[in-house]
């Protein structure tokens, strides 16, 4: 998949990937970063199948969440 259509695929979940931070976090601001970190690493490299964007997003999503609070419990 080009670079274009990656980003279409980005922009249909991004409604759903902030409201899945949001859930996390309870904060606009925090829901805010960990939105734009999970869009960086889906363009740094997306899920190998283009029909599971959603599931991918939302592991990567999840996953960054827990490095995050792993981070700020050491």
């Amino acid at each position: 998949m080009d670079a274009t259509h990656d980003t279409a695929a980005l922009l249909a979940h991004a409604g759903w990937v902030r409201g899945l931070a949001r859930a996390l976090v309870h904060d606009a601001g925090e829901a805010d970063d960990l939105t734009q970190e999970t869009f960086v690493r889906a363009l740094e490299s997306g899920p190998r199948d283009s029909s599971a964007w959603r599931a991918w997003l939302g592991r990567v999503l999840r996953n960054t969440h827990a490095e995050r609070q792993r981070a700020s419990a050491r």
